[in-house]
């Protein structure tokens, strides 16, 4: 949620003339709420995969690359 909000404030810092203001500044809480929700079925998904005989693979990469995953599909939607 920090990096979303640090590269949501530079975007909008950048383009801040092609951003409707002050609606623009409605696209900070609803990224950090779609990113919460994502960070949240990432961690039950990964403790599925855990549980389904997978802990392999949930201890090895699935976790951060699911977290850089909804990352970056939220911020370039967001963009």
């Amino acid at each position: 949620i920090g990096l979303f909000l640090v590269f949501s404030l530079l975007f909008l810092w950048l383009f801040r003339r092609e951003c409707r203001f002050p609606q623009a500044w409605l696209l900070l809480p609803a990224g950090i709420v779609i990113l919460y929700s994502l960070n949240a079925l990432r961690i039950a998904s990964l403790l599925l995969i855990g549980d389904a005989g997978f802990k392999e693979i949930a201890k090895g990469g699935f976790h951060s690359q699911a977290g850089w995953i909804s990352f970056n599909l939220v911020a370039l939607a967001m963009s």
